[in-house]
């Protein structure tokens, strides 16, 4: 193992370290419950998607993994990129066998269906994040309902426990949900469309 590898082992255990005296659980991220309004209005797309490719790598400087998924979006409801790949850019990942883990972080799996919450990242205006964390994403199952693992989160606010039991639900009842909402949002902002994602 090189010098780098070595170093980079260090802070990954010194970290985890801290959180474990700090917070008695590594395995969580604490974060506010958010609800489908929410997550629909601060999206800038919502799309129906098959993973296609994960990828992840250290950045220019070697001092971060980043996780780098390619999705085939089959349907938009908004933000209209159906039709296209995105790539869902996360923190963390596993390159030469150094695993940098962020809990609650949404994982994704090749071939699996998913609703997805996203926003472009600040700076990479062609990559996106999920907001939310995991609550941005949904697995679609064969029996049409979509269901998010929450279990890496640590929830709080006053829907943090709605939020824990809305799980599982009809897709096709979110989906008509998400829909009201970005119609509602495009008629208080005085807009016909839904918005385009650049």
């Amino acid at each position: 193992m090189g010098t780098m590898n070595r170093s980079a082992v260090r802070v990954v255990v010194a970290w985890g370290i801290l959180a474990l005296l700090l917070h008695g659980n590594v395995l969580a991220t604490t974060a506010v419950a958010v609800d489908t309004q929410f997550l629909t209005e601060r999206s800038t797309a919502v799309v129906l998607a098959t993973v296609v490719s994960q990828e992840s790598r250290w950045n220019d400087d070697h001092a971060k993994v980043y996780t780098f998924t390619v999705l085939d979006v089959r349907d938009d409801y908004k933000g209209k990129i159906g039709g296209k790949k995105v790539t869902v850019k996360q923190l963390g990942g596993t390159v030469d066998g150094i695993v940098c883990r962020v809990p609650g972080q949404p994982a994704f799996r090749k071939g699996e269906k998913v609703l997805l919450f996203l926003e472009p990242m600040e700076k990479e205006r062609d990559r996106f994040r999920v907001v939310g964390m995991a609550q941005g994403k949904y697995s679609v199952r064969e029996d049409g309902t979509a269901v998010r693992d929450l279990k890496e989160l640590d929830l709080v606010g006053a829907a943090r426990d709605r939020v824990r039991h809305e799980s599982p639900v009809q897709l096709g009842t979110l989906i008509e949900e998400v829909r009201s909402i970005v119609s509602k949002q495009s008629r208080q902002a005085g807009t016909t469309g839904e918005g385009d994602v650049r």
